[in-house]
């Protein structure tokens, strides 16, 4: 887990989702939970637009299969 960074980069909501799902992909996820206004729904990584989910989401939780969980904002993406 600590190849993640802390606070995900990026000037924008959309850079940051791009960052995030790009370092989910370098890690080798393949499946993750977003949870959103109590809602949980399991995603294929190679087969979403992460960015474009994460973005519409406005506010949500990315957990993944190794035990990351991340907390997105529009101001933020940061590892829980």
């Amino acid at each position: 887990m600590s190849e993640a960074p802390r606070e995900i980069p990026g000037a924008t909501a959309w850079e940051r989702a791009v960052n995030l799902a790009g370092l989910l992909a370098e890690l080798g996820e393949r499946r993750l939970v977003l949870e959103t206004g109590g809602t949980r729904r399991e995603l294929n990584t190679r087969l979403t637009d992460l960015p474009g989910e994460l973005t519409r989401a406005d506010r949500c939780v990315v957990a993944t299969g190794s035990g990351l969980r991340f907390a997105v904002s529009p101001d933020a993406i940061t590892r829980e």
